[in-house]
């Protein structure tokens, strides 16, 4: 298991619209086990991306992501609550989410 910090999904179309052009991320703190099991409301990112990687950020929705599951050394997991600071800021940089979608893009 990966240790992560922050995990999420990501979308190389948009699945409400069917645009190609767009990425949908969602992201949280910890392991990704919050977000697909629906514990946590998280971070949306709709990212307009064009066929030479032109890259905007269209649409930022900050989840109050109020758990998040972390691995422990000794085997299986810990759900711990957020403090309430973590919950309005954003678990992935923009750096981060541009990068996401370029690699998301590329992999598709």
């Amino acid at each position: 298991m990966i240790f992560s910090e922050v995990s999420g999904v990501a979308f190389t179309a948009n699945p409400i619209t069917g645009l190609r052009n767009e990425v949908v991320i969602d992201s949280t703190y910890g392991l990704g086990e919050a977000l697909v099991s629906g514990l946590v409301t998280p971070d949306h990112y709709e990212i307009l991306i064009d066929r030479n990687e032109n890259v905007e950020i269209r649409l930022k929705k900050i989840g109050e992501k109020s758990i998040r599951i972390i691995g422990k050394s000794d085997g299986g997991t810990e759900t711990l609550e957020t403090i309430d600071n973590d919950k309005k800021v954003e678990a992935l940089s923009d750096e981060y989410i541009i990068e996401l979608a370029k690699l998301a893009k590329q992999v598709e």
